[in-house]
């Protein structure tokens, strides 16, 4: 299994998905758990205070049978140009990452859609 996670404190209820070089972050975040750009996915998360958020990233390939949370709450393709997807908090610091194909699909699924503390994200390449 080609897996790569931690639990966190998230101090802000809030993460972002992107390449390791960036993103342009969601200028503000919708009324659900998740808001994107082409480049950036804003999560929210189970806020620090409440306990730890698992994070995780998963290649779909590597890990077909791998059990994620219930409930896909975003997908999209996303162009990863330098090649390692990361997690990062509010501060853009980085809590996960995993070598990825420059170009992918990612699925963003959580255990709980209004106050996530498992957030796992899947990836698979874009041919």
């Amino acid at each position: 299994m080609s897996e790569h996670e931690a639990s966190f404190l998230i101090p802000n209820a809030l993460v972002f998905v992107e390449c390791r070089d960036g993103g342009e972050l969601p200028a503000a975040l919708a009324s659900g758990p998740v808001s994107a750009t082409s480049s950036s996915i804003a999560v929210g998360t189970r806020h620090g205070a409440n306990g730890p958020t698992s994070l995780r990233i998963l290649d779909r390939s590597a890990s077909p049978g791998v059990r994620v949370g219930n409930h896909l709450i975003h997908a999209q393709a996303l162009s990863v140009p330098s090649g390692v997807l990361t997690i990062k908090d509010t501060h853009l610091e980085e809590l996960v990452e995993h070598r990825v194909p420059r170009r992918l699909r990612l699925e963003v699924y959580v255990d709980d859609p209004a106050e996530p503390s498992d957030v796992s994200v899947v990836f698979s390449a874009i041919e």
